[in-house]
C-alpha cells in the first residue's frame, strides 16, 4: 500500500477480495498451483477483477497488488511444504477448508505479512551477500587469495568481563542488526588487501583482534538504538558483515573497550584446478584442511580424502610465520593404484598439462572466485620427457585393449622393454619395422643344411636368416603374437666359435607381421634386402 496506495485504492481492493470468495480462491489456487496451470497470475487476476467496476486510474495499481499478493502467497505455501513445518501446513489447510471466516481475518493481516516477508527476505539477502571493503587488489607470485570473504559466523564481539552477545534468534521481530567498522592501521598491516589477510587467517588457523572504530545497533525497522564512533581515529577502517542478534543489553555495551575477534571457520574447501585459459586440469574436489608447524612456517595440508578417481591430488601450502606474504604451494599427485596403466596415463596427462600451463589457478567454482594461483618454471626438457613417457604408456594401454591383458607397472622399466613395446605396436599397425641389429649365436645342432657343410655356409658373403620367436612377453605378460611375427636377419660377417656354433654380426634386422603380408616369403626377403619395407602388393 505504501508503494501504490491511497484510501480509494484500498476500498476498491477490499471490495474485490472480500466478495465472491475471491481471497479464498486466490489462496486455494496458490496452494495447488502447478507448472501446467492453465492461467498465469495476470490472467487469474484479470478474471476475478472483470465483474467489478474499478476506477481507470487505479486498475493497473490494484492489478499489480493482486499479482504481488498471489506470488507472496505461493512462496509462503511453497515454504510450508517443508516436512519440518508439516504441522503449520496442516493448520493452514484446516483453516481454508473448515473455518472459512478465518480467511477474512487473514486478509486483514495480509499487508503486514507481505511487509514482514519482504523485511525477512532483505535481511537474509544482506547476511548472505555481505562483503567488506578491499584495501588493494594486487597479486604476485604464488598467492592464497579470495577466501577472505567474512561471514557472520567468523565474527565475535568481546566485552570486558564475561559478557558476550548470543547469536541466536527466535523470531524475525526480535532481530537487532549490528554494523561494525574496525580499526586497521596501515603502518602495522603487512598485507596487500584485507581479503588476503583473511585468507592468511583461514589457512593458518589463526585469529585476529581489532578495536572498534564505528558501531551502530538498529532494530528490525532500521531505527538506530545506539551508535558509537571514535572521532579521534584518522587511519584506515574496514566494514565487517552485518551481525544479527536476538537480544542486546545496552547497559552492558562499552564501545570504547569493545573489541572484534575474527576467527574464520575453515576446515574444508572445494577447489577446481585450471590453467590460465580456464581449461580444467583437476575437476572440482572437496579437500580437508589440516595444519602443522614446520620450523618457522605453518603448513596447511589440503587433503583429497573424498574423491574416488584414479588420481589423488593433495596441496601443501607453506606460509612463513615471519613473512606471511612468502608462500610456497606444492601440488602432490599420486595414483590411487600405482601399477595401473590407465591411472599412469591419467597422471602423465595431468603432469604434461600442468607443466605446459603458463599459470595454474585454483578456483572455488561454487562462488566463482580464485583461491590460489601460481606458475611453474618453464622447463621444455621436462615437458618433452613427460610427453614421450605418456606416449609409451598409451602404447601399453593399446596392447591391453587389443589382447585383453593387464600389465602391472614396475617401479623401473628397462630401455629394451620400452623399445620392444614401440616396435610391437608398429608391427601391429604398419606390418613391418626395422629393428636394432647385433651379434647372434646359432647352436650347431639347430642348423640343418640340405647341401654342403657348415664350413660352406660360413664362406657365403651374404646370408638372410629368418625365424619365429617361441614366446613374446611385455612386462612379464605373454602376448599371443609370436606365431605370426617373422624376424629376418641380414649378415655378411659369419664365423665359427670354439664350440662349433655360428656367430653372426647382423647389420640389418627386420620384423614383419605375417597376417598383413600378401607377398610371398621370397618377395618379402628380396624387398627387405633392398631396404624396401614392403610386404603387400
Amino acid at each position: 500500500m505504501e508503494d501504490y496506495g491511497n484510501e480509494i485504492i484500498y476500498d476498491e481492493l477490499w471490495d474485490i477480495l472480500s466478495q465472491d470468495k475471491n481471497i479464498e480462491k486466490l489462496l486455494e489456487r496458490c496452494y495447488n498451483l502447478a507448472s501446467d496451470d492453465k492461467l498465469t497470475d495476470e490472467e487469474f487476476v484479470n478474471d476475478i477483477m472483470k465483474s467489478f467496476k474499478i476506477s481507470i486510474y487505479n486498475r493497473e495499481s490494484i492489478k499489480r497488488i493482486l499479482i504481488q499478493i498471489s506470488k507472496k502467497a505461493f512462496e509462503s505455501f511453497n515454504e510450508l511444504r517443508d516436512p519440518e513445518n508439516i504441522k503449520l501446513k496442516n493448520c493452514v489447510i484446516k483453516e481454508i477448508h473448515e473455518n472459512r471466516y478465518q480467511i477474512i481475518k487473514l486478509q486483514n493481516n495480509m499487508e503486514r505479512i507481505i511487509e514482514d516477508k519482504e523485511n525477512l527476505s532483505r535481511d537474509v539477502h544482506e547476511i548472505k551477500d555481505g562483503v567488506q571493503q578491499i584495501l588493494l587488489s594486487q597479486e604476485k607470485g604464488n598467492r592464497i587469495i579470495n577466501t577472505g570473504t567474512l561471514s557472520e559466523e567468523d565474527i565475535e564481539l568481546i566485552q570486558d568481563g564475561n559478557y558476550s552477545i548470543k547469536l541466536a534468534a527466535k523470531t524475525q521481530e526480535d532481530y537487532f542488526c549490528i554494523s561494525t567498522k574496525i580499526k586497521v592501521k596501515l603502518s602495522e598491516f603487512n598485507f596487500d588487501s584485507f581479503e588476503e589477510f583473511i585468507s592468511y587467517l583461514r589457512f593458518t588457523g589463526k585469529q585476529a583482534e581489532f578495536e572498534v572504530y564505528h558501531m551502530r545497533i538498529e532494530n528490525h525497522n532500521g531505527k538506530i538504538i545506539k551508535e558509537y564512533k571514535d572521532e579521534n581515529y584518522k587511519d584506515f577502517s574496514i566494514n565487517l558483515p552485518l551481525v544479527y542478534v536476538r537480544e542486546v543489553e545496552l547497559n552492558k555495551f562499552n564501545f570504547q573497550s569493545m573489541r572484534v575477534l575474527i576467527k574464520p571457520q575453515f576446515d574444508y574447501i572445494k577447489l577446481q584446478l585450471e590453467n590460465e585459459e580456464g581449461d580444467v586440469l583437476v575437476p572440482n574436489k572437496k579437500y580437508k584442511i589440516e595444519r602443522e608447524n614446520k620450523g618457522d612456517s605453518i603448513v596447511a595440508h589440503m587433503l583429497d580424502e573424498f574423491s574416488d578417481g584414479q588420481l589423488i591430488t593433495n596441496f601443501e601450502i607453506e606460509i612463513s610465520s615471519t613473512d606471511p606474504l612468502r608462500i610456497v604451494t606444492r601440488i602432490q599427485i599420486n595414483q590411487r593404484i600405482p601399477d595401473r596403466v590407465s591411472g599412469t596415463i591419467e597422471l602423465y596427462n595431468l603432469l604434461e598439462k600442468i607443466y605446459s600451463s603458463e599459470e595454474v589457478v585454483g578456483r572455488d567454482i561454487e562462488k566463482d572466485r580464485i583461491v590460489m594461483k601460481g606458475s611453474l618454471p618453464n622447463d621444455k626438457e621436462t615437458e618433452k620427457c613427460l610427453k614421450e613417457t605418456r606416449k609409451f604408456y598409451k602404447k601399453l594401454r593399446k596392447l591391453e585393449n587389443d589382447f585383453n591383458v593387464r600389465f602391472n607397472i614396475p617401479e623401473t622399466i628397462d630401455e629394451e622393454e620400452i623399445t620392444n613395446v614401440f616396435e610391437i605396436c608398429d608391427l601391429l599397425e604398419k606390418g613391418v619395422v626395422k629393428t636394432s641389429g647385433g651379434k647372434i649365436t646359432i647352436k650347431s645342432d639347430q642348423i640343418q643344411i640340405e647341401q654342403g657343410s657348415i664350413e660352406d655356409l660360413i664362406k657365403q658373403k651374404y646370408i638372410a636368416l629368418m625365424y619365429h620367436y617361441q614366446k613374446i612377453e611385455v612386462l612379464n605378460v605373454e602376448l599371443p603374437i609370436a606365431n605370426f611375427l617373422r624376424i629376418v636377419h641380414f649378415s655378411d660377417d659369419m664365423s665359427l666359435n670354439s664350440d662349433g656354433d655360428i656367430e653372426m654380426n647382423c647389420n640389418r634386422v627386420y620384423a614383419y607381421n605375417e597376417k598383413k603380408a600378401t607377398l610371398t616369403e621370397a618377395e618379402i626377403i628380396n624387398n627387405l634386402a633392398n631396404e624396401k619395407l614392403v610386404i603387400t602388393r
